[in-house]
């Protein structure tokens, strides 16, 4: 049991325990989902993206220790509740991103966990089971890829430039795939690392920039401060759909890659 309380001012969990509550809860989550004994049972969500009991029990196991550990922060899950945009302090939780990843047995699918408070992403972690990597920060704090300190990419030249991006289907859902066809004819290097397996490397620096739309909180709260914590920049984009954007990466890169996408990007400020 962690020894920091939240006090009646509402002072955040201190760094060190922000980083046990993360990583025990990551540790449980992987833990779970690396010594599944069955075939997962696999479901399609209103959303038309699959879900298995694997996922469930994975959450499950997080929300129980964050809930239990950090003294009434709300815990909004993408197998759960919806955020609450009046509420200024949580956790979010992705147990399996990158479901399709898992289900073939593909090594690429991630733990996603970020805390924002009072409306500022203030930590994050990525961890990638199968492949037993695991990045964490905290606001103020730095980035750290299982315990060494990495930062985002410096190139500058897009023509130089290694760029991933999500799955180009949800680039079509929200109406942003002529931008990414622009993007493809500047970069030679394109690469579709996608969800939390991309996110990693493109925030450790191996990959120079990532663009992915058609996400949720519980994959934009991490990219955001793990990216900044890394020293790089980020753009944002809210869609109709109710979904966001992200463009991450190198610092003069980002900026670049805005100006070939249509209107509403956005550099953030947090």
């Amino acid at each position: 049991m962690l020894t920091s309380k939240i006090s009646a001012l509402g002072v955040p969990p201190t760094h060190e325990a922000l980083l046990a509550s993360m990583n025990r809860a990551a540790d449980l989550a992987r833990y779970e989902i690396l010594n599944w004994s069955e075939d997962p049972i696999v479901s399609i969500k209103s959303d038309r993206s699959p879900v298995t009991d694997v996922d469930l029990r994975a959450d499950e196991i997080i929300q129980e220790l964050l809930t239990a550990n950090n003294y009434g922060i709300p815990v909004f899950s993408e197998e759960g509740w919806a955020i609450d945009p009046q509420i200024s302090r949580y956790w979010t939780v992705d147990p399996i991103d990158g479901t399709i990843s898992f289900i073939r047995n593909i090594p690429l699918y991630a733990i996603l966990l970020g805390l924002v408070w009072d409306h500022v992403p203030s930590a994050g972690l990525i961890d990638l089971p199968a492949l037993g990597m695991r990045m964490t920060g905290v606001l103020g704090r730095g980035c750290f890829l299982d315990g060494k300190r990495v930062t985002v990419s410096q190139t500058s030249n897009l023509s130089n430039a290694m760029i991933s991006h999500g799955d180009v289907s949800r680039f079509d859902v929200v109406s942003e795939r002529i931008g990414l066809e622009k993007l493809g004819a500047r970069v030679p290097m394109r690469r579709g690392y996608t969800d939390g397996f991309g996110y990693l490397m493109t925030i450790a620096g191996r990959v120079d920039l990532m663009i992915d739309v058609d996400i949720n909180p519980w994959e934009s709260v991490p990219i955001r401060l793990l990216t900044k914590e890394a020293g790089g920049r980020v753009a944002t984009k809210t869609f109709d759909n109710g979904t966001y954007g992200v463009i991450f990466g190198a610092p003069e890169l980002v900026p670049q890659v805005i100006d070939l996408m249509k209107p509403g990007w956005e550099l953030a400020e947090d």
